[in-house]
């Protein structure tokens, strides 16, 4: 209490707003949760909604225009309960979701949280093996659907083989699975199923309708001591990681999570009551399904969804719905700015769009094309525990991710260590010591882990959690860090920047290079839309030389000599892209949330014989873009070519 006063003072009396800021929104939110002894749980928040403002407008579905309150949402919640615990879903159960953006995907995570059960938030683009991986990996005692995927779903769910009951968690959360009613499904066997909409004849032949089972149920709430009883240090949900590298990892979500982030989002960027949030952001996914939902239920203010983003109608539902504030990811930002203009770009009430990942070279053209008064910039992971702002419009700059004063440091117990790209691990001092990064130099973020900064691991999966995980990384036992798998710089001005993700940067000729450095000096070039950096291996060559996927904006042409113009204006020589891989527009592999599936850049590499996109390379002998081609590959190949 005195400590937060303190800072109170300081940020009023001295004007450290960057500096304070962070650390007062989240200690205000722990004061809030802790010292108040107040326990957040979702269920229970809801309730308090409910309570506070049961007849206002929650969620504004803007796909049929239904519209449904805070007190109609919880007693359809309550119906949903009782027909799920007839399928077999208990206390500690996790029951699986997949759907798109609906009032309906609410209700469910809801009903199952007034359960005491799990939400597995599956992204509603996986099939096959990710998909059955991701239930499997959930022991998801029933499956909750959309009819638009059910032939996606029933080749997986009739295959679905579910983990044993109370096998241990991959991180620190307390409780096992399998404490419900129902009889896990067999080995081989099918978990229940059942479907949200219309469906037809075939899918009720395997699946249940929701919409008829809760017809029958009771609105009173299944079980009243569970939200008595229910800890906010239960696990809420688990979010899956995008799977960019790999099959997805469940990160495991606590209930105080949700509201601290939520509460700490809301504080931070003045998200007031009387806003509405406009949300295209999935559900599945931390940014809308825990913070956007999040400050629904604490602030109340009215979440206005759509079931999947769309660039063209964007503006024009921020204008039909009267919408104050605005989610979004980076890589939306682009797609936007890559749509025709539109009298709904500068024809609304939006005062405010926060989110993450808005590039640089973004930035202004976003903010002054669609008349956005306010960005709030953040930096976070669905596991991390650490989170910087950056409340731009105020006062700060526009591309940094947050201010790393003294007072932000000590609460929230962050430091930059310096990393070793080959090893892909923090380099220690003769003692064993991770060693700092001086100002303007790049390296891994830490993150102390403590009671109020916890990481809570991946579910079900040891190994992963214990990589995230660095021990006594200043000499002091005992001492767990967080390993954000980020490189991140602090420059003069006490201000944080975002340098690359650790795996994306790769060592060339010695020199290490940034895969978002280089996208972004070739993000300046007018006829490419989308720039996507990876380093390839080359045949008889040390280190990854450097590509870049590249899509071509809407009638125009390559323009390979102001590609390398720019490339060697803003780059080291070491860093300037030696290939160039033209891709079609609409071949890109993303996942839900609009991020490249660079992984498959990187396999495919330089050999031109197995890919079909278009492809140029510096030619060696003449310092410029030159058509690539099977030839031109062998050349390297021999050794002919000197890159």
């Amino acid at each position: 209490m005195v400590v937060y006063f303190v800072l109170l003072y300081l940020e009023r009396r001295h004007k450290l707003v960057s500096d304070c800021r962070t650390g007062l929104a989240f200690l205000s939110v722990l004061l809030d949760m802790f010292v108040f002894n107040k326990p957040r749980t979702f269920a229970r928040c809801f309730a308090d909604a409910v309570r506070k403002w049961p007849d206002k407008v929650a969620v504004q579905f803007v796909d049929d225009g239904r519209e449904l309150t805070f007190r109609e949402i919880d007693l359809r919640a309550n119906q949903v309960a009782h027909l799920l615990a007839q399928h077999g879903l208990g206390r500690g159960d996790v029951g699986a979701i997949m759907m798109t953006n609906k009032p309906e995907y609410i209700i469910v995570e809801l009903a199952i949280a007034k359960l005491g059960a799990v939400s597995a938030l599956l992204n509603f683009n996986l099939k096959g093996e990710p998909l059955r991986h991701s239930l499997q990996v959930a022991g998801a005692k029933l499956l909750v659907f959309d009819d638009e995927l059910a032939q996606v779903v029933l080749p997986v769910v009739q295959a679905f083989s579910l983990a044993k009951p109370g096998e241990e968690n991959g991180g620190p959360v307390k409780g096992k699975p399998g404490r419900g009613k129902g009889a896990p499904a067999a080995a081989g066997g099918t978990i229940p199923a059942l479907f949200v909409g219309p469906g037809d004849a075939a899918i009720r032949k395997w699946a249940v309708s929701l919409d008829k089972g809760v017809a029958m149920q009771h609105e009173t709430v299944p079980d009243p001591s569970i939200l008595s009883n229910q800890s906010q240090n239960e696990p809420m949900s688990l979010v899956y990681t995008s799977g960019t590298t790999g099959l997805p990892k469940a990160a495991v979500v606590k209930h105080k999570r949700v509201f601290l982030m939520s509460m700490s989002f809301a504080r931070q960027f003045a998200v007031r009551h009387s806003d509405k949030i406009y949300c295209t952001l999935p559900l599945y996914h931390s940014a809308g399904g825990n913070i956007g939902l999040g400050i629904m239920v604490n602030k109340g203010c009215t979440l206005a969804l759509r079931s999947k983003f769309s660039a063209s109608k964007f503006f024009k539902d921020v204008h039909d719905t009267g919408a104050t504030v605005t989610q979004y990811i980076g890589e939306l930002c682009r797609y936007l700015l890559a749509t025709p203009p539109s009298p709904y770009d500068r024809k609304h009430k939006l005062r405010l769009a926060f989110g993450n990942g808005l590039r640089p070279d973004v930035w202004p053209r976003f903010v002054s094309r669609f008349n956005i008064p306010e960005i709030g910039e953040f930096y976070g992971a669905t596991e991390g525990n650490v989170v910087f702002f950056n409340y731009w419009g105020r006062g700060e700059p526009s591309g940094a991710i947050g201010k790393g004063g003294f007072f932000n440091r000590i609460i929230l117990g962050w430091t930059i260590v310096k990393f070793d790209p080959i090893k892909e691990e923090p380099i220690r001092d003769s003692m064993g010591r991770c060693v700092p990064c001086a100002d303007g130099e790049a390296g891994e973020l830490l993150a102390r882990i403590s009671g109020t900064s916890e990481f809570s691991g991946y579910y079900k999966n040891k190994e992963a959690t214990e990589k995230k995980v660095l021990r006594e990384a200043f000499g002091r036992k005992g001492s767990h860090w967080f390993r954000s798998g980020d490189l991140i710089m602090v420059d003069e001005q006490s201000y944080i920047h975002f340098v690359d993700r650790i795996g994306d940067t790769f060592r060339w000729k010695g020199e290490n290079v940034s895969t978002t450095e280089v996208a972004l000096a070739l993000g300046r070039v007018d006829c490419l839309e989308e720039v996507n950096v990876v380093g390839v291996e080359v045949p008889g060559k040390d280190g990854r030389a450097c590509l870049a996927a590249i899509t071509l904006r809407d009638g125009k042409e390559l323009d390979l000599d102001m590609t390398l113009e720019e490339a060697r204006a803003h780059l080291p020589a070491y860093a300037v892209p030696l290939f160039l891989r033209v891709l079609k527009k609409g071949t890109q592999e993303t996942t839900g949330t609009f991020k490249h599936m660079k992984a498959k850049y990187r396999t495919e590499g330089i050999d031109a014989g197995a890919i079909a996109d278009d492809m140029y390379w510096l030619d060696p002998s003449e310092g410029v873009y030159k058509p690539y081609g099977k030839a031109e590959y062998q050349k390297i190949v021999s050794g002919k070519a000197k890159l």
